[in-house]
């Protein structure tokens, strides 16, 4: 095979093919067999095999072969617009597509060969480089050139494509709909006539000079309205007769006048002016009824200037009181009452905002933390609450229970005025971004209509007290007056219609109008300019001079000058009847009308008066005329370029001062570079302090190395500790001095000893420098010997002092329990044979069971008249009977629960057993107080609350609180009388702290003790830690305790402004009145038991002391803390 050959010779591999079947098709076969019938059977063997194949499709394990997509080329030839080939999201966004903003054309200054007037000269040229980029006209120089070949390569190309890019790339795009409207007039909105809307000012009465500059406020009268003041950036306030428009009265203060406001009191003429200084001045304007003038000069002199602690310093200065403030002030608000008075600061700070009680002459600042730059306050017309403005919002506050109500964003970038209508529920904010909202505090904390009327920044908005009127002005020298409509019904939606704007002022220095006030009872408008003058503009002008055809009003009505109301009056019914067109005809109609213009003109005694004065002049120049009142809004120039406008608002500064441009280049690298060598100054200081305290450390630490080593010999040891004041006057010879220093030393080595064994496993690196000290001392041989001798002396004192204290208290142990179950009672005097060590006989002890309750009048007398029936002696009452947290309950004597506990049942307790203490030779009274009592910080509640015959805010915790410092407030006047009248008794008070086991809030729900369970586990004291400084109390000797103190951790602390003298005795004076009141009403006990309890409420020891100054001192001090807010809020 190998070599291609046959394997057998002659064989013949092309022999003929017998071909059994033909090319040719026939009709039937050749064989004819028929079919077998196992070819129509389905095979069992296939079917196996097929589902075998189908479980395994099924299951994952064979996958039938992917078809495989055939590459699809693009037809470059294939028409665009048809949709057939394109996907859905394609098709979504052809229908969405919105082409990118087209570049602008160029313009002239861009062309090689620009006319003359488009190049830059040098001056403008060097403007255009000190410029900042996004400040720059164009980004570019103009150039020319002589041929266009010529021009050089632009530099600035690859950048402003780039820009493009970013643009095309980042840019938002927006499809702006345009509005078809066939007539503009339709887009207007339907409002009222204004003629249906009046009365409102329309025209300029007169102006009102006499400030040589800016004229920065004005306020009105509040009642008849027939002054006005007026303060200036000259230093003087004005004030002024509206009637006439005359000056009456000039007052000179230190500096510029930033505010000033009249007394809402119609009983007083009092103005208050602050002013550029630091300085509010409370004058009497001396003008108006002589009365009044004479009331407010008198209040002024009897203001208790100086007896209340205030945190600003009132003076009286001739007439005048002075507040002396620690910034300086922008503005001064009135409460509506007259006595509150609020003032804000310029100055970003916590403490802008104070608040000025005039009765009282004391000032407090309400806020401790800062809150925003506060603009202005206000407080509301009808309820107890402040609005505060800060730039960027408007607070709400309670100020009855010293809350946030709410917080409202007024729309605007920075607050400049606000105004509230009469009900207080609608605010109007004006802000120097030339945006007017109105905000509707029971709808919503944010704006609920927003107006764009003004072309500067918004001064002031004022809100009229009788007409639906508001006014606001602004710096681009108009005033806005509004028909505002306010509706009580909730249903209808308040309305507001612009419909007049005045004119009044000229700019000067980039500011016009800055300060704005309607008349009381007329709907006048005043206006302060910054060109020092005040305009006055009223409802009509009926003061214009006399033409030819036109008569004296005198002379229409036919009555003299000097007629009355009620005969003009008179005159004009009868002249109406005459002239009425319905009677005569139409002839007599202008007649009708000159006579009505006569009447409306001398029934007002204010336009009468401007009538008789000016009656014969020429008329002002009206300086508004008639328009639609949004005719100007609809204005092509409406959105013009308000750049002069935001300059002034972005560089404006306190005293209405501007910067003319903005900083250079040059200025501000100047600017920078002061402020890092600042920085820098600033940093090398503060390393020279830190490494002047480290070194000062380092060399204190040598110098006690050094004096630590000089302690090291026994001499000095002795010296140091005789140098006490035990020793001080003590003669000791050298060999006392050389026994005392080696029992010192003794001493140092077993507090060395003990200070190692705690320290064990710990560095000794860490061990400070006394015990360097006891280590130092640690090396004589003598120490253990005297040591062990001093101890086993102690041993023996302290276990003799134990049996005698054992002893006595074995022979007069009595129990007193409070309980009903006797168990208790012995498993107590159970506890004490066991304490009581085996030599001490208890055979004498007795086991006395008194059933006392403290908050009960009869059960404190009965206990009492026991225990002096057999006559025994306490020497020490430890008052700790106390609960907490328990509802509003009274007690049997009808007294508040926890001041019948914890006060007045401690104080008719110390009474009835006065005797018992007298005869003991060392008495203690110790008082369980707590830490509560320092939250009590206000007004007590008077005794007909405490005895539930008046309502109050009852609160849980308050009650607890105010009963612990009734406590300390009687243990401090136990404590004066007893002393004074030479008693034996020391009365103390204690506070143990946070201790778990007390029970002592038994009486609150067993569900918050369950939770509270774990955290008073963790963070309260132990009973043995909790009765330590009880302990102190009564084992410390006489000497070392100040009686009427309080004590916390074994040592003294001082007592809250409300433990004074004045709340002590008035408290004292509460308890007696209590007594008196409850011992007549107790029908429930005997005459014999009233008797002994009238013996006790006269116990001659606990008498009055005479009255001395530093009482009346302590008074005067602590006077400051009655004031409450609950009481603020009452009188406001």
């Amino acid at each position: 095979m190998s070599s291609g050959k046959y394997p057998q010779i002659g064989y013949n591999p092309y022999e003929p093919f017998l071909d059994l079947y033909s090319s040719e098709k026939m009709i039937h076969p050749i064989d004819n067999i028929p079919e077998p019938k196992s070819r129509f059977v389905p095979s069992k063997q296939e079917m196996e095999k097929v589902s075998k194949l189908v479980h395994a499709i099924k299951m994952g394990w064979l996958k039938p072969p992917q078809k495989k997509e055939e590459p699809k080329p693009y037809d470059l030839w294939a028409s665009e617009d048809s949709s057939s080939s394109l996907t859905k999201s394609q098709i979504a966004r052809m229908r969405v597509h919105m082409p990118a903003p087209k570049m602008p054309l160029p313009i002239h200054n861009e062309s090689y060969n620009p006319p003359e007037e488009y190049l830059l000269d040098e001056e403008e040229k060097k403007k255009w480089k000190e410029a900042e980029p996004e400040d720059r006209p164009a980004n570019y120089i103009p150039e020319k050139f002589d041929s266009y070949r010529r021009v050089p390569q632009y530099k600035e190309f690859l950048s402003e494509r780039y820009d493009r890019c970013l643009d095309l790339y980042l840019a938002p795009r927006k499809i702006k709909n345009k509005l078809q409207v066939a007539d503009p007039s339709q887009l207007l909105p339907d409002l009222p006539n204004p003629n249906d809307l009046k009365p409102f000012p329309t025209t300029l009465a007169f102006y009102m000079h006499g400030h040589s500059g800016q004229v920065r406020s004005i306020s009105m009268e509040p009642e008849k309205g027939e002054l006005m003041a007026s303060g200036g950036a000259d230093g003087t306030v004005k004030i002024w007769m509206i009637d006439m428009g005359r000056c009456v009265k000039t007052f000179k203060v230190e500096g510029p006048v930033t505010s000033v406001a009249f007394c809402p009191n119609a009983e007083l003429t009092l103005l208050a002016v602050s002013y550029e200084g630091h300085q509010i001045a409370l004058l009497n304007t001396g003008c108006g009824d002589r009365l009044l003038v004479a009331n407010t000069e008198k209040f002024l002199k009897e203001l208790p200037i100086g007896e209340v602690e205030s945190q600003i310093d009132w003076r009286r200065n001739r007439e005048r009181v002075i507040l002396k403030m620690p910034n300086e002030v922008r503005k001064v608000v009135w409460h509506q009452k007259g006595d509150y008075f609020a003032s804000v600061a310029i100055a970003d700070i916590a403490s802008s905002v104070y608040i000025h009680q005039l009765s009282k002459a004391k000032s407090q600042c309400p806020f401790r933390k800062r809150k925003g730059h506060v603009q202005t306050v206000g407080f509301h017309p009808v309820k107890p609450h402040l609005f505060v403005a800060t730039k960027v919002s408007i607070r709400y506050y309670d100020l009855a229970r010293c809350i946030l109500l709410k917080k409202c964003s007024p729309g605007t970038a920075h607050v400049g005025a606000i105004a509230y209508d009469h009900t207080g529920d609608n605010l109007f904010v004006g802000g120097l971004d030339r945006k007017f909202s109105w905000l509707d505090l029971q709808l919503s904390n944010k704006p609920w209509k927003k107006f764009r009327h003004h072309r500067s920044a918004i001064r002031g908005v004022v809100f009229h007290k009788r007409y639906p009127l508001l006014a606001t002005v602004s710096d681009d020298g108009s005033a806005m007056i509004y028909y505002v409509r306010i509706y009580t019904d909730s249903s209808r939606d308040n309305e507001i219609y612009p419909v007049k704007r005045l004119y009044p002022h000229q700019a000067a220095d980039d500011l016009s109008v800055l300060d704005v006030a309607w008349h009381p009872t007329q709907p006048w408008l005043l206006t302060a300019g910054a060109n020092g003058t005040v305009a006055l503009f009223s409802s009509h002008y009926a003061h214009s001079s006399k033409s030819p055809s036109e008569r004296c009003y005198y002379e229409v009505l036919g009555v003299p000058k000097n007629a009355t109301t009620v005969q003009i009056k008179t005159a004009f019914y009868a002249k109406s009847k005459q002239l009425h067109p319905d009677n005569t005809g139409d002839s007599s109609a202008a007649a009708f009308v000159e006579l009505k213009k006569a009447y409306d003109t001398l029934r007002r005694p204010a336009d009468r008066r401007l009538y008789d004065l000016r009656g014969s002049m020429p008329p002002p120049r009206d300086t508004s005329k008639y328009q639609h009142p949004y005719s100007h809004f609809y204005n092509q120039n409406t959105h013009e370029n308000y750049r002069g406008d935001w300059k002034r608002y972005w560089h404006e500064e306190p005293g209405w001062t501007f910067y003319e441009e903005k900083m250079n280049a040059s200025e501000i690298k100047k600017k920078s570079e002061n402020m890092w060598k600042s920085i820098l100054k600033w940093t090398i200081f503060g390393s020279i302090l830190v490494i002047a305290y480290n070194a000062g450390y380092f060399l204190q630490l040598k110098h006690n190395e050094k004096m630590l080593a000089k302690l090291i010999d026994e001499d000095e040891i002795a010296k140091c500790f005789l140098r006490q004041k035990e020793f001080k006057d003590k003669e000791v010879d050298n060999v006392e001095l050389r026994n005392l220093a080696q029992m010192l030393k003794a001493d140092v080595d077993d507090a060395w000893k003990r200070k190692m064994e705690t320290l064990e496993g710990r560095n000794r690196d860490e061990i400070r420098e006394e015990a360097r000290w006891f280590k130092a001392v640690h090396e004589d041989p003598s120490h253990r010997r005297i040591a062990e001798q001093r101890a086993q002396r102690r041993k023996e004192i302290a276990e003799w002092e134990k049996q005698k204290r054992e002893m006595k208290a074995a022979e007069e142990a009595f129990i007193f329990d409070e309980s009903e179950a006797d168990e208790q009672s012995k498993k107590f005097c159970q506890r004490i044979r066991t304490q009581t060590s085996p030599e001490c006989s208890f055979t004498l002890c007795q086991q006395r069971k008194f059933q006392l309750d403290v908050s009960c009048l009869q059960s404190i007398a009965q206990f009492g008249e026991e225990m002096a029936r057999e006559q025994r002696t306490i020497d020490i009452l430890v008052q700790n009977a106390g609960i907490m947290g328990l509802p509003f309950e009274l007690s049997s004597d009808n007294v508040e629960m926890h001041f019948a506990t914890h006060c007045f049942g401690p104080s008719l307790l110390v009474r009835h057993l006065l005797e018992c203490f007298e005869r003991s030779n060392d008495p203690r009274i110790i008082m369980v107080s707590s830490g509560y009592y320092k939250k009590v910080n206000c007004s007590p509640p008077t005794m007909l609350q405490l005895m539930g015959e008046r309502d109050f805010e009852y609160n849980e915790q308050f009650a607890y609180s105010y009963s612990k410092l009734a406590m300390c407030q009687l243990t401090k006047e136990l404590n004066r009388r007893l002393s004074h009248n030479k008693s034996k008794i020391l009365v103390v008070s204690m506070r143990p702290g946070f201790v778990r086991g007390t029970q002592l809030g038994r009486a609150t729900h067993w569900l918050l003790r369950a939770l509270a369970a774990p955290f008073i586990f963790i963070f309260g004291q132990s009973l043995d830690k909790g009765i330590e400084t009880m302990h102190y109390l009564m084992t410390t000797e006489r000497e070392n305790l100040k009686g009427g103190s309080m004590y916390y951790g074994c040592q003294e602390e001082e007592y809250t402004d409300m433990v004074s003298s004045r709340w002590c005795r008035e408290l004292w004076e509460t308890l007696e009145t209590m007594t008196t009141t409850i011992i007549k009403r107790a029908n429930y006990m005997t005459e014999e038991e009233k008797k002994l309890c009238w013996e006790k409420q006269q116990v001659s020891c606990l008498a009055e002391p005479p009255s001395d100054e530093t009482a009346g001192e302590d008074e005067i001090e602590q006077n400051g803390a009655s004031d409450s807010c609950e009481n603020r809020a009452h009188k406001m």
